[in-house]
């Protein structure tokens, strides 16, 4: 499963994958203090597929920035 996690304090969303979203989000919610939410999650594309799509939103690794286009797509 593919999920969308944003990050609210800097508007940033992670693209990954995972078999335990619940698992995976208490991991990355523990690394920081800052406040995710759980967006969208899909297994009609591949991680890497998505990673594409959203290049020109890359800020590090699997964090893009939460944009018009990144929002229009997960709607």
């Amino acid at each position: 499963m593919i999920y969308f996690i944003l990050n609210v304090s800097n508007n940033t969303v992670k693209i990954g994958t995972t078999t335990q979203l619940a698992n995976r989000l208490s991991t990355l919610q523990t690394a920081t203090s800052e406040k995710l939410v759980l967006l969208h999650t899909t297994s009609k594309y591949s991680e890497k597929d998505l990673h594409k799509l959203f290049a020109n939103q890359k800020v590090s690794g699997e964090w893009f920035t939460f944009d018009l286009e990144l929002r229009q797509w997960l709607n």
